[in-house]
């Protein structure tokens, strides 16, 4: 039945974001927020009303820059491919009234909003930002449901409407969700046998650990290694001859070092859905490796050399999906090579969001790379750390100065709508903005070939 996918794919996607007291309606906007709007996930809290009373205003988001306020109203539908007429639409365009001036900013404080609205104007100072010349730039109506013919017709009245009115329904989140969605694990069943008994506990209802000494003559065999697919929510792959991987595998070719090799290696992290300990004997069901990579490779390199004498320290975690809590375990485990925030980046969803756009829109002609140690059909791969310094350049006027943070904030930087359609333009313009920077940018941008597939 038409939807069905689409629903169940963006239920999967916000469950993550049901959390405390949030209802269904606000989870779908707090996910929308940071997957589509691009905010920061410290900042979603902070954006978010919801309740009755609330003047159809879920959350608000200030650009400071432009002077900018953009309003949201998110509807959550329980069944596939539920009608969303245009009440709703037409309460979110009167809310934008409240944003004229300070004193209509005072009589939304004055008509009893509900606490949730009311601590939100306070907390972002929405009179005094108004005061100074902040307007509602953008109406945002967020729904997993599908627009009926009085909704359609209603968003084609206000087309010329300002504050601009934006829906986002089920016809749009399904495809961003498809993008954004976070790797699964691989689904092999997986025995490990570790050295000694392995340690286990259990650290809350749905999360256990297993530590063990793992020989590495096992960790070579395990799935996925060759294509990099055990290494998909990994925020880099291979990085080629650095200092510590040439180090690495002078180790590994030193058979003299490899009854010691625990002791000064920092080891793996993997995920699986289930584990079980039988004794020596670790059971997994699922599998991904988000920390470990680089050694993992070499490993598999040299696996010639390698002995039962060289043993692993292996931390295997349990996790429910879908968890924000795997994107933590990620981030806060990848600091054997050093990791900038280009690479602890590269697999959130705004990344993946616009490599996958750059290839819709670029089929075989233009790679958009986000980890080191990708590899593309296309001829040419536009780095982010590029895109981001060509978008500091625009933004700036050429008064900026090249930034890795920028690969992850183009949202703030420009805006979501421009960010994502950054890319479709970037194979004509890119020589004549590249001639146009200033020199300390324009020499330090260069293309690069694609890495052989």
């Amino acid at each position: 039945m038409r939807w069905h996918s689409e629903h169940a794919l963006v239920e999967g996607e916000i469950a993550q974001f049901l959390i405390g007291s949030r209802t269904a309606s606000s989870a779908l906007l707090a996910w929308f927020l940071h997957a589509v709007w691009r905010v920061e996930p410290e900042d979603i809290d902070e954006a978010i009303c919801d309740g009755c009373g609330d003047k159809g205003i879920d959350g608000l988001l200030v650009d400071d820059d432009l002077r900018e306020i953009t309003i949201f109203q998110s509807k959550h539908r329980q069944n596939p491919g539920a009608d969303q007429g245009d009440v709703s639409l037409k309460q979110l365009v009167g809310a934008g009234a409240y944003f004229e001036s300070a004193e209509s900013v005072d009589r939304l404080m004055r008509s009893s909003p509900n606490p949730e609205l009311s601590r939100l104007l306070v907390r972002l100072r929405i009179r005094e930002r108004v005061a100074d010349g902040a307007h509602a730039a953008r109406l945002v109506f967020v729904t997993n449901g599908v627009l009926d013919p009085a909704g359609s017709d209603y968003l084609h009245a206000m087309a010329s409407h300002d504050p601009q009115l934006e829906v986002w329904d089920l016809a749009r989140l399904g495809p961003a969700a498809e993008r954004t969605r976070r790797p699964e694990l691989l689904a092999h069943d997986v025995i490990l046998t570790a050295a000694a008994r392995p340690t286990t506990a259990d650290l809350d209802d749905d999360v256990r650990i297993a530590v063990a000494l793992i020989p590495a003559t096992q960790l070579v065999s395990l799935p996925g290694i060759d294509d990099l697919s055990l290494f998909a929510r990994n925020v880099r792959l291979s990085e080629g001859r650095t200092r510590i991987n040439r180090e690495l595998r002078e180790t590994v070719n030193d058979r003299s070092e490899h009854k010691l090799f625990a002791a000064y290696h920092n080891g793996l992290t993997l995920l699986t859905h289930s584990l079980v300990v039988e004794g020596d004997q670790l059971h997994l069901n699922g599998i991904a490796v988000v920390n470990g990579c680089q050694s993992l490779l070499s490993f598999r390199d040299r696996r010639n050399v390698l002995s039962e004498d060289l043993k692993v320290l292996v931390k295997v975690v349990q996790i429910s999906e879908p968890s924000s809590f795997t994107d933590k375990i990620t981030y806060r485990t990848n600091n054997q090579n050093p990791v900038d925030i280009r690479d602890q980046r590269s697999s959130d969803r705004i990344q993946r969001d616009l490599q996958q756009q750059v290839s819709a829109a670029f089929p075989g002609e233009l790679g958009y790379g986000i980890r080191e140690g990708e590899t593309f059909a296309a001829p040419e791969v536009l780095d982010n750390r590029e895109a981001a310094q060509l978008l500091m350049a625009v933004y700036l006027g050429g008064l900026g100065t090249p930034c890795a943070k920028c690969a992850s904030s183009t949202r703030t930087i420009i805006g979501s709508s421009a960010a994502t359609s950054m890319p479709r333009g970037c194979t004509s313009s890119i020589s004549s903005t590249k001639s146009s920077l200033r020199c300390d940018l324009g020499c330090d941008l260069t293309w690069r070939r694609a890495s052989p597939v």
